[in-house]
């Protein structure tokens, strides 16, 4: 693998997190180290403990993986403390399974989607080990 493709590997499972309108492009720093030091790409993040109740919350609410894709919120919708929370949506924000992939000034609109394949990977499997329909992940 030639350094330019595995920068782009690198890009596309752990890139993509954003924390404000105008955030530079952010990896996650520990799927990368892990990367560097087990020599491979994996789904290291994800596999530390994604909380259970956050993928039955999603089951619950009919969520699927495409309803998490672009996701239109005002910050409102995304950025309120814990106990004010009656939708997964801050929640999967503030703990890193969405990000902000663009914001429109003149609506004050954020779409949130997911970060990367990593993230996408995880909720899928997430999803399908509780017995969710196929279909839900890419």
């Amino acid at each position: 693998m030639t350094a330019s493709d595995a920068y782009a590997l690198l890009k596309e499972h752990y890139d993509g997190y954003h924390f404000c309108a105008q955030s530079p492009d952010i990896y996650n720093p520990f799927s990368l180290l892990s990367a560097f030091f087990n020599g491979s790409v994996g789904s290291y993040w994800f596999e530390t403990g994604t909380p259970s109740s956050l993928i039955r919350l999603l089951a619950a609410k009919g969520w699927q993986i495409v309803d998490l894709e672009e996701r239109e919120a005002l910050d409102t919708g995304f950025d309120v403390p814990t106990e004010s929370m009656d939708t997964p949506l801050p929640m999967l924000y503030q703990a890193g399974y969405l990000t902000i992939k663009s914001y429109d000034p003149e609506s004050t609109v954020y779409t949130l989607g997911i970060p990367n394949r990593e993230v996408s990977r995880g909720l899928s499997e997430g999803l399908v080990r509780l017995g969710c329909p196929r279909g839900w992940g890419r």
